[in-house]
């Protein structure tokens, strides 16, 4: 069986998200959209700022997960 890992992460074994990273993924991704919202809503360097601290979280979280051997 070949890995689904076509993502140039290390060749781990795959593992599946738990459910306490299923909620943080969750979070990570309503916090980024809330905040791409404000963005678009009110264009200002503060709350571009924002959207991209949020979605810069979100991809090393993603990262860290790939990185675990976790396919999303």
């Amino acid at each position: 069986m070949t890995s689904r890992n076509n993502y140039g992460y290390p060749k781990l074994e795959e593992v599946e998200i738990t459910p306490a990273h299923k909620e943080e993924l969750r979070f990570l991704k309503k916090v980024m959209d809330n905040a791409m919202e404000e963005y678009m809503r009110n264009n200002t360097s503060d709350t571009k700022e924002t959207y991209r601290r949020a979605r810069e979280d979100l991809q090393m979280f993603v990262a860290k997960l790939r990185n675990e051997g976790i396919i999303l």
